[in-house]
């Protein structure tokens, strides 16, 4: 899994296929945001929307949980894999920001629709958009934001192999209902993360033990 040579130059100093992984520093930071979910009480939600679940979107105010900072993570894997985020908005907003997830993963599930009171705003009893245009899938996502960007810039685009397990990855924490996405844990013991986003990780650990 490549990154934007471009953004790491601008970040980092340096081409991001000229950065060994024993040069490359983590820094983590909670932006006076670090919450704890089996102590903290309800509470607003201060994640951006852009990269906020719909769970919090719904419920506005509610206890925090790993599993909407979980579909946090997937937006931002996409970003950094990407030219563009997952879901966009110029003016984002709850209702744009439910919209574009239905628009690129499908209905919402069995009562979830009903507390969306604007919902007839954008999609149809068809779940078809009420401005006409045609839906983007999260795989047409993928194609706009990350495989033609790739082609233009004449990078290699992701393989067929590691496309699918990209986009099972994703499929996996995107999952609308929190209880059915992924741990942090199962994400880093994904096909997607072993085989190629660590690969690199992997195999100079194999080297170092030669």
């Amino acid at each position: 899994m490549g990154t934007d040579s471009w953004c790491c130059t601008n970040l980092l100093g340096e081409p991001s296929d000229t950065i060994s992984l024993k040069d490359s520093h983590i820094f983590l930071s909670d932006f006076s945001e670090s919450l704890q979910p089996a102590m903290d009480v309800p509470q607003p939600s201060h994640t951006p929307y852009l990269l906020r679940s719909p769970e919090s979107l719904l419920k506005p105010i509610s206890k925090p949980s790993f599993q909407s900072e979980i579909w946090s993570l997937a937006c931002e894997i996409f970003a950094i894999m990407g030219h563009r985020p997952l879901f966009e908005a110029w003016f984002p907003s709850k209702d744009r920001i439910l919209e574009e997830h239905v628009d690129a993963l499908g209905q919402l599930p069995e009562g979830w629709w009903e507390r969306w009171v604007n919902c007839d705003q954008y999609f149809d009893d068809h779940l078809q958009r009420i401005d006409g245009t045609p839906r983007r899938s999260l795989e047409g996502r993928t194609e706009d934001s990350i495989q033609k960007p790739r082609n233009e810039h004449n990078m290699a685009p992701i393989d067929v192999r590691e496309k699918q397990a990209f986009l099972m990855l994703l499929r996996s924490i995107l999952s609308f209902r929190p209880a059915e996405r992924p741990s942090a844990q199962e994400v880093l013991e994904s096909s997607c993360m072993l085989k190629w986003a660590m690969s690199g990780s992997i195999d100079a650990a194999v080297m170092s033990r030669a």
